[in-house]
């Protein structure tokens, strides 16, 4: 019984000095958590043990149930939570447009189906029906959303410390525009949006994120310019082989204990499981890759 000078406090003071002792002194929020054979839970200094979706945890075998909890949550969602909508061809928006006639469209379409590879768009530049921004420009009305001028605009190298590049090479897509006040990032795409990628970026980077359209070339060149910068974006460790949830969140209770993170962030892109951990020297991020279904 919380008393002051021999007198129970009133209950206003004590939910306050129940709130300054857990704002300073954390209980471990794993509910079988008895260290040393004691019957609460760990209480330590906040700079001590790690948190994960807000909730602190005095190490890291704690924290290891909720973490498998937290990729197995991940894991099965990525190809259903934004299912594909149907939109325009981008065969007929350039045909509307006046861009390219019927018979133009019907050759490029031949060609495709006789090599049975490419996109509608490639094809048609090849036989010289359509120009890169003709393409882009109808790839942007097609997904709803800008074309990017990044062949004039180079605040993606404002970005570049955002996430590991090896990502924004797997899934083809590039941090192209950061707010000052790190509420808005603009994410480019070369082919089409990735929502479910867009809504993993922006749990990850606690941001909203807004999709555009850039073009072929102009990507290749701002994504050599970051791969040959002198403030190149973070590294992240790569597994292509691990698969079982249980196995990736062990690998990650290793590295928490080895970087002595603070704090641990999940996120799925794409085919990605994202890790990121915070850490006094900066962030350090881990990338399992998963096979295309």
């Amino acid at each position: 019984m919380a008393t002051i000078g021999g007198i129970r406090a009133p209950l206003a003071v004590r939910t306050r000095w129940r709130e300054k002792l857990s704002r300073y002194f954390p209980e471990c929020a794993y509910v079988r958590c008895h260290p040393h054979g004691a019957r609460l839970p760990a209480r330590r200094w906040r700079g001590l043990g790690v948190s994960l979706r807000d909730k602190w945890y005095c190490s890291p075998r704690c924290l290891l149930p909720a973490l498998e909890r937290s990729i197995l949550e991940l894991l099965p969602a990525a190809e259903t939570a934004f299912p594909h909508r149907r939109r325009v061809p981008i065969g007929l928006l350039l045909l509307q447009r006046g861009v390219i006639n019927e018979d133009q469209l019907r050759q490029a379409l031949a060609l495709q189906q006789e090599h049975r590879e490419g996109r509608l768009g490639d094809w048609l530049r090849r036989i010289g029906a359509a120009s890169e921004l003709d393409i882009t420009r109808a790839l942007a009305m097609q997904w709803g959303c800008p074309v990017f001028p990044l062949e004039r605009d180079q605040g993606y190298r404002l970005c570049a410390g955002l996430m590991p590049l090896t990502l924004c090479q797997t899934h083809r897509f590039l941090p192209v525009f950061y707010s000052a006040d790190r509420s808005l990032l603009y994410l480019a795409f070369t082919s089409g949006v990735d929502h479910a990628a867009l809504y993993g970026i922006e749990q990850m980077l606690a941001c909203r994120t807004l999709p555009c359209i850039v073009s072929e070339s102009a990507y290749a060149v701002a994504l050599a310019d970051m791969e040959n910068s002198s403030a190149p974006a973070p590294e992240a460790m790569i597994f292509d082989s691990m698969r079982d949830p249980f196995e990736i969140a062990h690998a990650a209770c290793g590295f928490i204990q080895q970087l002595e993170a603070q704090s641990v962030q999940l996120a799925r892109v794409g085919r990605s499981l994202w890790v990121r951990f915070l850490c006094h020297s900066g962030p350090r991020d881990l990338l399992f890759h998963f096979p295309a279904s």
